[in-house]
């Protein structure tokens, strides 16, 4: 296993789970899926061609491109410096087993109309996989919600506000493919609370 210096390594908590070491991996790292990082990443670099749709927020969110579609090329923009390893530390007092051990790499993903050129989005994702995959994901929670979309407007007010986005790069073709939702939650109390969730957009890639 080819490591870089443990630049910044951390022993974490998360939530409900294992504590893990966050381990800095170079290029050339050889995945526990027993490929080459550099390689893996280079394949989902895109372009992607395919269709952008602004779908209906209906009664939770004003979305202004509403039925909308748009042709675009999605281009995936890698972070290779960033890739890490989040590998789990069995806890003797903490029952059942940790999460497998879990590649992490930071990416921005361009979606770029086929007829001027321009940008219609841009999202900022962390690329991830792990060997009970057999594909590579991506996700983002995106907030403020402007700066997602201008003009994106939730029905009701809500304490927390987000889109998030979900993408995968299809085993079988390699395609992109990503969805777009909006998540507002209120908290009524301690213990209960109240949210709103709508699809906002979607990206379908070319057949």
């Amino acid at each position: 296993m080819l490591l870089l210096a443990l630049v910044g390594c951390k022993i974490r908590n998360p939530v409900g789970g294992c504590p893990y070491e966050e381990v800095e991996v170079s290029p050339q790292f050889v995945t526990p899926w027993d490929t080459i990082l550099e390689e893996d990443m280079e394949a989902l670099t895109g372009p992607f061609p395919g269709t952008l749709s602004w779908l209906d927020g209906d009664d939770v969110i004003t979305v202004p491109k509403a039925s909308q579609t748009v042709e675009v090329e999605a281009n995936v923009e890698i972070e290779l410096a960033s890739a890490r390893m989040h590998e789990y530390i069995k806890d003797p007092e903490r029952p059942g087993p940790c999460e497998p051990d879990r590649l992490h790499v930071d990416a921005v993903v361009s979606f770029v109309r086929l007829d001027d050129g321009g940008v219609e989005l841009v999202v900022p994702v962390t690329v991830f996989r792990d060997d009970t995959f057999g594909q590579y994901y991506g996700e983002a929670e995106i907030t403020p919600i402007e700066d997602f979309a201008p003009g994106l407007v939730p029905m009701e007010e809500h304490d927390v506000e987000a889109i998030f986005a979900w993408m995968r790069w299809a085993y079988d073709t390699g395609n992109l493919h990503a969805d777009f939702e909006y998540r507002g939650q209120t908290n009524d109390s301690p213990t209960t609370g109240h949210g709103s969730f709508r699809a906002v957009a979607e990206f379908t890639p070319a057949e």
